[in-house]
């Protein structure tokens, strides 16, 4: 499929109103599980729109870039990017959104798979609710041989979740970031943040929740995420860099924020800095002690 096809694809669903979905997959270091995420992508046999898959390689230092090329001929929905020098993850999505082609996206990590046939439940309750953002109701936690470890399951009132909830729960759409969303909503947003590093997706749904997006999710739905490896959110989470990058970024929102919990994240944020014991996003949110006005 060349550019002009996908450029006519685009426009017949911007005037006929048929979506046209564009996957992202942002790549570093994957060449040992990448091509298995994006084979998921091609068991959603029940699609009802068209679709492309571009990937960018953010200056990976393994044989990733080269085999999303060899995967690019097999795969003729494919476009393949690359970034010279590593500029992160939030970098690597903009990127891939910049050349999509679609009304439509949906970001898989490239270490996680999707479900067969359970994209296309996420379009219709776009398409139902007006939503901007939709998510599977569940993620199952996976070891490398597709065995679950464990299930997080979405509970929140309307099968929504708001600004509100993103800021107390533990578990949101925007902590996982593998989510459907309308380009409109990206660029409300402004896209990922580039200075989040691992927090990339969280500070993105962040921005689309402020900035007035609605955000649903379909429960019983689930895709998979690889556990037990050495991710770049697992590594930020024990040095502690998450805890800062936290509170930092909620900061520069701080006019949202209750006085208390302005005072709250400025401390953690500081015993974050200076290598102290305090205490991590996880159990911040878990407290569910940062308060909207």
């Amino acid at each position: 499929m060349n550019y002009w096809l996908l450029f006519f694809i685009s426009l017949h669903s911007l005037f006929f109103g048929e979506h046209f979905l564009t996957f992202i997959i942002p790549c570093y270091n994957c060449e040992q599980w990448v091509e298995e995420s994006i084979e998921s992508i091609y068991e959603q046999k029940n699609l009802d729109c068209s679709f492309e898959i571009i990937c960018t390689d953010d200056g990976s230092k393994d044989n990733t870039y080269q085999l999303l090329r060899s995967l690019q001929k097999k795969h003729p929905h494919m476009r393949v990017f690359q970034h010279e020098k590593n500029q992160g993850g939030g970098a690597c999505r903009n990127t891939c959104v910049s050349h999509a082609q679609g009304d439509l996206i949906f970001c898989l990590d490239s270490d996680n798979l999707l479900a067969p046939n359970s994209v296309q439940a996420l379009v219709e309750r776009l398409d139902q609710t007006g939503s901007d953002v939709v998510s599977f109701g569940e993620i199952h936690y996976f070891t490398g041989d597709r065995v679950d470890v464990s299930t997080g399951v979405y509970s929140f009132p309307g099968e929504q979740v708001t600004l509100e909830q993103a800021v107390q729960y533990t578990d949101t759409p925007p902590w996982s970031g593998n989510y459907l969303y309308t380009k409109k909503s990206f660029v409300k947003a402004g896209g990922y943040p580039t200075d989040l590093a691992a927090m990339d997706t969280y500070g993105f749904g962040f921005k689309q929740l402020l900035n007035g997006c609605k955000m649903s999710y379909v429960p019983g739905t689930f895709y998979l995420h690889r556990h037990g490896i050495d991710s770049y959110y697992v590594r930020e989470s024990a040095a502690r860099k998450m805890t800062k990058t936290f509170c930092s970024f909620l900061l520069s929102h701080q006019d949202i924020f209750t006085k208390k919990t302005v005072k709250m994240l400025k401390k953690q944020r500081d015993l974050a800095t200076q290598g102290k014991p305090g205490k991590d996003q996880i159990a911040l949110l878990a407290d569910k002690k940062i308060v909207l006005k």
